[in-house]
């Protein structure tokens, strides 16, 4: 039988993200879990937020995601929940991103991004989504 992981190409968790209001707040929260910082507030023009990631001592990686005042749509999320941080997003790191990709969107998943380069220009990622699931980025090398 065949194993569906190593057939999709996944290699592993790369982070768990957070919809957060206020980046600051949120890491201060986080602190005791996630002490370091790799990347700290950095702009995404693109995707209209800004990202943070944190990192435990054991390399467990959260990604918080500050959305521009004029992102509408992610900032109505917020307010909605009523909370100031909500779960957003599992990464996924993949072997081959336009294979998974592909692969994905055939099986019934939305994309809701364009391939993008995320925290370098070596890798790029994308979001997709599927209503018994939510949302996952999948994260490659380019």
């Amino acid at each position: 039988m065949s194993n569906p992981t190593i057939d999709m190409g996944i290699i592993g968790v790369d982070h768990f993200a957070y919809l957060v209001l206020d980046t600051a707040s949120s890491a201060r929260a986080f602190e005791y879990f996630f002490p370091q910082r790799i990347v700290w507030h950095a702009a995404h023009p693109g995707q209209r937020v800004y990202i943070s990631l944190l990192q435990s001592a054991d390399g467990t990686r959260i990604e918080l995601v500050e959305p521009f005042a004029e992102h509408v749509l992610l900032q109505q999320q917020l307010a909605q929940s009523g909370h100031n941080s909500v779960p957003y997003h599992l990464c996924l790191r993949v072997s081959d991103f336009h294979h998974v990709r592909s692969r994905l969107r055939r099986e019934g998943w939305q994309a809701l991004t364009r391939p993008f380069h995320s925290f370098d220009e070596s890798s790029v990622a994308s979001h997709l989504f599927h209503p018994a699931a939510g949302m996952v980025e999948i994260l490659g090398s380019v």
